[in-house]
């Protein structure tokens, strides 16, 4: 019974369908993570308490 070469394709196939997007996940997840610890999210309201997370403007 002879194979044709399409059924050793799915091998790279599974790489890209699966890793990528993992890849991505990461970076995404990192990325997200990081601007909650480091606070970015209360620089993008006009509250003036906002102003104390930086530390130059620090009482």
């Amino acid at each position: 019974m002879p194979t044709s070469s399409q059924e050793n394709v799915p091998k790279k196939g599974r790489l890209v369908r699966y890793l990528i997007p993992a890849f991505v996940g990461i970076i995404l997840g990192l990325c997200g993570y990081i601007f909650y610890l480091s606070k970015a999210h209360s620089y993008l309201s006009d509250d003036p308490k906002a102003c104390v997370n930086c530390h130059i403007m620090e009482p």
